[in-house]
């Protein structure tokens, strides 16, 4: 049985920003180079004029039309990134609808990513509001999705489901899922469920 995923509206909202950064980066890197390519046309036309006595406007107008063009560029990076970023979410999205088991190596493998960038994407999708009913576990290899719990109750956030769980090889606690079953994320020894405590 899979889950279905409403899509956030953090997800609309970076969207809506990478477009007005695009748009932005686009307008001023535009306005930088048409006045840059103006001011060389004009200085060639009075070169003497400048020579003698506009060289220093020169020089500010030219690094101010530079700066306006590395401006746009930097928008527009920013602008292709988070629309990649967007894009990827849907990427994401579709395969935990339709893979049950959430390891995040079969998400990388679905998507042609590492291991790493796929796990390191997903933290900050979570952390930004994009899966908000989806954790990593405390191996960091699988998503476990939170909605409702076993009796039907619905869980109001993740932290509701955690609890302490200590380590009986290295002593390190760390919280995880009630229902976790798997590796302690320090030394990778078996945690027990006689090792747990409620959070």
């Amino acid at each position: 049985m899979t889950e279905s995923f409403n899509t956030p509206p953090e997800v609309g909202r970076l969207k809506v920003k990478a477009n007005i950064e695009l748009v932005a980066g686009i307008v001023l890197a535009a306005a930088g180079f048409i006045s840059l390519m103006k001011l060389i046309i004009d200085f060639f036309v009075y070169i003497e004029w400048y020579v003698n006595w506009g060289f220093p406007e020169l020089v500010g107008k030219m690094l101010l039309f530079l700066a306006l063009i590395v401006l746009g560029a930097v928008l527009i990076i920013l602008g292709i990134r988070n629309n990649i970023f967007v894009k990827k979410y849907y990427e994401y999205a579709k395969f935990i609808e339709t893979d049950p088991n959430r390891y995040i190596s079969m998400l990388a493998v679905s998507v042609r990513e590492s291991v790493q960038t796929t796990r390191k994407d997903i933290i900050k999708m979570i952390e930004i509001g994009f899966f908000p009913q989806m954790q990593l576990d405390a191996s960091g290899m699988k998503l476990i999705c939170y909605g409702m719990n076993v009796n039907g109750a619905e869980i109001k956030s993740v932290q509701d489901e955690l609890i302490e769980v200590k380590c009986g090889s290295c002593g390190a606690v760390s919280k995880v899922p009630k229902e976790y079953n798997g590796l302690c994320e320090y030394c990778g020894s078996p945690l027990l469920k006689n090792e747990t405590e409620d959070a």
